[in-house]
């Protein structure tokens, strides 16, 4: 800290503070109550520490007009693009930065060999709109100058993960991805809702059919452990703009779902039809079963 002393006129910032090894020995080393000293962090802990004494800033997500001028921007004047077709992007995206920014690499470096110049954004929307599953893919696992892919970035935080729990933490945020609204879609559901007591799915069942029994059968606050290590990675948000409790963006839920690999998607699906359907027979869950099966539906396509 010795350089904000001897340059009054700066502003030190040290970008994805977390990330530089142990708490404690960050703890110690950063500058109290500095107003020339900022900081970002994806661990809560790490923010709200009262040694600290940090004032938090909030960033703002962007609105659905920026976003459109951030896409006109990037996608430049050759491409031809309505601002319908814009807003849309921007909307499936989020209001993103990260993944519209993908989407335009995507377009100009993919599509732009493929289609005319004209057509570019249309095909895009309409890809995304009939949730096609390799467009998707492509897109979250291409690379990007200068960045870390969309799958990346998602895979960053859970490099940090304590290692005893790295395992209970994929199986969870699996589970939530595929009874999930794909990203993009109107469908509102709660991933709350689906974590519940499921007597019958007990010792009795066979392996082969729920290997993840325990997990599927837990209460949703009995996960308090594995969503607090989500918390602390920031995949999981608590704050009062989140439409739950807890959320999870839908980003980190799609790069989830694209990280999860052939034979053990066809294992959840399997596990989470069959769970879909027998809650369906019970009059109190039929309803909620349903909307979570139709979201499992179009992950199986």
């Amino acid at each position: 800290m010795a350089y904000l002393g001897r340059n009054t006129d700066c502003i030190m910032i040290f970008d994805d503070l977390d990330g530089l090894g142990d708490l404690r020995v960050i703890q110690q080393s950063l500058p109290r109550q500095s107003d020339r000293f900022v900081f970002s962090s994806r661990d809560p802990i790490l923010c709200d520490t009262p040694e600290l004494k940090a004032t938090p800033i909030e960033v703002q997500r962007l609105m659905p007009e920026e976003s459109r001028i951030l896409l006109r921007r990037e996608i430049g004047p050759e491409i031809a693009a309505a601002d319908e077709e814009l807003y849309r992007i921007a909307a499936i995206s989020c209001y993103h930065p990260a993944m519209m920014l993908a989407l335009v690499h995507y377009m100009r470096h993919i599509l732009r060999r493929i289609y005319p110049a004209n057509s570019i954004v249309g095909k895009l929307v309409r890809f995304l709109d009939e949730y096609n599953w390799q467009i998707r893919r492509a897109v979250f696992r291409q690379e990007i100058p200068g960045s870390l892919s969309l799958l990346g970035l998602y895979e960053r935080p859970l490099e940090r993960l304590k290692p005893e729990v790295r395992t209970d933490v994929s199986s969870l945020m699996d589970v939530v991805a595929f009874v999930s609204a794909p990203i993009g879609s109107s469908t509102r559901t709660s991933f709350h809702d689906f974590f519940r007591e499921r007597p019958w799915l007990d010792s009795r069942m066979e392996d082969v059919d729920f290997p993840n029994r325990e997990l599927l059968a837990t209460p949703f606050l009995e996960h308090a452990t594995t969503l607090s290590e989500l918390e602390r990675v920031s995949l999981l948000d608590r704050s009062p703009l989140s439409v739950n409790p807890s959320d999870i963006h839908p980003i980190w839920l799609e790069c989830a779902r694209h990280r999860c690999e052939v034979p053990m998607r066809k294992v959840w699906l399997r596990q989470l039809l069959l769970i879909c359907f027998l809650d369906s027979t019970k009059d109190k869950y039929e309803e909620t079963s349903n909307l979570f099966l139709e979201n499992i539906l179009m992950h199986s396509v």
